[in-house]
């Protein structure tokens, strides 16, 4: 029976997962419609042989998926699919497109007529039916837009949408054709016709090398800040442009001249929390990266300030939500209200690093920014005021995807009246720099890299970092480079034909990294899944209760498996046992782990987290008023359990949550965030 189970299935079945083979991504398909056969002839069931394994050889030479053939009072029909697991390649549309001109071309020499529709899009892929009869199947608007397509081609004929020219029109050329009204679509469609290659169009000039320009101007801002001059920049990137990067190179460089950085970031599901990504800042700022519970927070922060600032203890209690230190109040701060709880805070903060500053010159580092709370935004406009006002030898260097100009946050153009905002736009690599990059992830130099990876990744990388990094990583991996060690040199070795290789590699960094995700199996893509509902970051413990009903695996197993996707540089471990924690390296990669699910998958994976952080903090009977102010966890964990509500669809729970969570920002004179969460 193994021959007739998708090998999508396969795995999935062995470990019986089949619940969670259902994916949803973007995918070509093609339908398929044969006309020509008279059925009624003697050698009719031997030329419709000929033309499916002729079919299905150039669907498999595209790695392409077969997934139904049907025969019945409108002809025979076939339905393929480019981008199902575990063959998933950004430039499905591309391989969808050659593979249609290819079928039609056979078809035409054998006689037989054939219109195909080609169409991309979201598309749900996974086996349907009872237990009794099953079957694997696509399902989707981009699945009936194929077959309406099909339909307007005509025999001998070819369409596709706009969706497939967008994805495969670098590598494609096409003819627009006037458009057409689709059976079931309101409007008309527009529809194309593929014509073969496109024309080469001459590559981009790039007056960057490497980021040593950018870099440069950090520099720059690490002399000012130095000589006692306040600076602020601002990093504005695409995914993958290398922003982190360049971070982490600034503060190795600020280190090497004994000068201090302390890091934060803005999170995509916290955005809600009031001074998020403050809280790694000041969680270094008091060294409690290791403290285990509030008291030990409590006794590091008192020890510090004690020493440094004494004139601050009366105002700890202002820190508790920060930094999670739960503080008796004190006379002085039970007698502030909302507002001046607020002042008083963000005075208390700058304060404190006005202190650190008796030390030397100080920068701070906020990545992601585009996700920072307004409370966030508001201490960095309060920071920069302060600071500027003072000339005080403090600068802060912030990193964010491009936002929409009205999402921009208001402190920006604040910032920039100040005088002091300098805004760094991250550009395409070249391609040598793009190949220089990719060779140092396997730590070799340029010269040990074969000529013809070299190419590939010039041509392929689009002068994207992260991608060139994610494709000299998927050929590693699928063992076409071979690296070696001997006598402290590394060398590579191209194992077969690079242009078999190259059709097995994707065009896009989401395409590279689904590409990799399949590549796994079940149980370390649940591991991801699982992972991705939680956060970029995922404690072990959380991890391992959410994954309890669907996979069984002991601890070391499970750890061995965590410890796998390290290696691959999918993940990274942020703490060691008994606090174990991962993260994903990259947060495009938990993006894409996080769309292949179905949303009802997602949905109750959001519950299950939300109920364990229940559980964890004994708030189950919230809101059944047993549960009094004073014995709630901090304001992080009751957004958290709001948002994984929300996304679980529990409209009750959720504003149960979102009320409480409103109620402690408005204690804190957190009003946006207050207003934003009882809304």
């Amino acid at each position: 029976m193994r021959g007739f189970i998708p090998g999508a299935l396969r795995a999935w079945l062995g470990d019986d997962l089949q619940e969670w083979a259902t994916v949803l991504r973007s995918m070509s398909v093609l339908f398929i419609g044969v006309s020509g056969l008279d059925y009624t002839s003697p050698d009719a069931l031997q030329r419709l042989q000929h033309v499916f394994t002729s079919t299905q050889e150039m669907i498999y030479r595209y790695e392409g998926s077969m997934n139904k053939l049907a025969v019945d009072d409108k002809g025979t029909i076939l339905l393929a699919m480019f981008g199902a697991p575990p063959l998933a390649h950004a430039d499905d549309a591309v391989r969808a497109t050659q593979a249609a001109c290819d079928i039609l071309a056979m078809a035409t020499a054998q006689g037989l007529s054939m219109a195909i529709g080609v169409a991309t899009g979201p598309v749900f892929a996974g086996p349907v039916g009872s237990m009794q009869r099953r079957e694997y199947t696509v399902m989707g608007d981009a699945v009936n837009r194929a077959a309406r397509l099909m339909a307007a081609a005509g025999p001998g004929d070819i369409r596709c949408d706009f969706a497939t020219v967008r994805d495969a029109h670098r590598v494609l050329a096409f003819d627009t054709l006037p458009p057409v009204r689709l059976k079931g679509k309101t409007g008309l469609a527009r529809v194309y016709r593929p014509t073969g290659l496109a024309h080469p169009q001459a590559s981009r000039e790039h007056t960057l090398v490497g980021r040593h320009t950018e870099l440069a101007q950090l520099t720059a801002a690490l002399d000012a800040v130095q000589a006692g001059q306040p600076r602020l920049v601002v990093i504005e990137g695409a995914v993958g442009m290398g922003k982190s990067c360049l971070l982490e190179a600034f503060v190795q460089r600020a280190r090497a001249r004994a000068v201090a950085s302390l890091s934060g970031a803005g999170h995509s599901s916290e955005r809600q929390t009031p001074y998020r990504a403050w809280r790694e800042v000041f969680n270094a700022y008091f060294s409690l990266g290791g403290a285990d519970g509030p008291a030990e927070r409590r006794r590091l922060v008192q020890t510090q300030l004690a020493a440094c600032a004494p004139e601050c203890m009366e105002r700890l209690p202002l820190l508790n939500d920060l930094l999670g230190t739960e503080f008796p109040e004190t006379s002085l701060t039970a007698a502030l209200d909302t507002e001046r709880r607020y002042q008083g805070r963000e005075a208390l903060l700058i304060e404190l690093l006005c202190h650190r500053l008796a030390a030397g010159p100080l920068f701070l580092v906020l990545d992601d920014a585009q996700w920072m709370d307004t409370g966030s935004w508001g201490l960095v406009g309060a920071v920069a005021h302060a600071v500027r006002t003072a000339r005080l030898p403090l600068g802060m260097v912030l990193s964010m995807r491009p936002i929409e100009r009205a999402e921009r946050p208001a402190e920006l153009p604040v910032l920039a009246a100040l005088g002091s905002l300098e805004t760094l736009s991250l550009t395409a690599l070249t391609p040598e720099d793009t190949v220089a990059l990719a060779a140092a992830q396997l730590g070799l130099p340029v010269s040990a890299l074969p000529e013809a990876v070299a190419q590939l990744i010039g041509e392929r990388a689009d002068g994207n970092p992260f991608f060139a990094e994610e494709i000299v990583l998927a050929l590693r991996d699928r063992g076409v480079l071979d690296v070696t060690e001997e006598a402290g040199q590394r060398s590579c070795v191209l194992q077969g034909d690079i242009t078999d290789a190259t059709l097995a590699l994707p065009d896009t960094v989401q395409g590279v990294i689904l590409a990799r995700l399949d590549q796994l199996n079940p149980e370390e893509q649940m591991l991801l899944r699982v992972g991705s509902v939680i956060g970029r970051s995922f404690p072990y413990q959380t991890l391992r209760a959410a994954l309890m009903p669907y996979i069984r695996m002991g601890d070391v197993d499970m750890k061995s498996r965590l410890e796998l996707l390290a290696d691959l540089d999918l993940t990274s471990q942020e703490q060691p046992d008994p606090h174990l924690q991962h993260a994903f390296k990259h947060l495009i990669t938990r993006e894409v782990a996080y769309g292949t699910m179905l949303f009802a998958q997602r949905r109750e994976l959001h519950r299950r987290v939300a109920e364990w952080y229940e559980a964890q903090y004994k708030l189950t009977e919230v809101g059944s008023g047993t549960v009094s102010p004073t014995t709630l966890p901090r304001a992080e964990i009751i957004n958290l359990l709001a948002y994984h509500y929300q996304q679980a669809g529990d409209t009750e729970r959720e504003r149960r949550y979102a009320a409480l969570a409103g109620a402690m920002a408005a204690a804190g004179f957190a009003n946006t965030e207050a207003l934003l969460l009882v809304d």
